[in-house]
């Protein structure tokens, strides 16, 4: 099985770096990109398992990339690391698809891997259940077909006893039965 990969999007290279090297240190495959139009192009191109995006960062904010990437892939998780304390951040963050909101700096980096953790177990139980839900509406279908095809059965076999019971009703009354 490939390794997670997980995208870091941060214009801070020292954050990047940091983040980087401790999540590969945890057993995880890292990307990096200094700003949101490059984090979306590598999105685009490579679908990490996980996205850890800033918010304030030049040419794509953070809130562009989690509308972009919920939008375009709403079962990835998304994690934001900010350095902003404003909590109408946070708040309008979690509004865009954020999963998780770290406060930078992240001086103990076990609450990053934890949120890390978190979130994935976290998406792959959305997947899962998608994929169950999937299952369930196919099923569904197959067995609406089914039934379908049995009542239009069914009232075909009503039709040929209608038919006999009226030409059998209709000879005894001309025999006089």
């Amino acid at each position: 099985m490939d390794p997670t990969q997980i995208l870091i999007i941060d214009d801070e290279k020292a954050i990047r770096d940091s983040f980087s090297a401790y999540l590969e240190d945890c057993g995880y495959e890292t990307l990096t990109a200094e700003n949101g139009r490059i984090g979306l192009s590598m999105f685009k191109a490579q679908s990490p398992d996980l996205v850890i995006v800033d918010l304030r960062m030049p040419e794509v904010d953070g809130i562009q990339v989690l509308e972009e990437i919920k939008t375009t892939s709403p079962l990835t998780p998304l994690i934001v690391a900010s350095g902003t304390g404003i909590i109408s951040d946070a708040i309008d963050a979690l509004r865009c698809g954020a999963w998780d909101y770290l406060l930078k700096p992240v001086t103990n980096l076990s609450i990053m891997s934890h949120s890390v953790v978190a979130a994935l177990e976290k998406g792959r139980l959305k997947k899962e259940n998608e994929t169950y839900r999937k299952h369930l509406e196919k099923l569904v279908d197959q067995r609406t077909a089914e039934l379908a095809n049995a009542n239009t059965n069914l009232l075909q076999i009503n039709t040929r006893l209608r038919h006999i019971v009226d030409t059998t009703s209709a000879r005894c009354h001309d025999q006089r039965c």
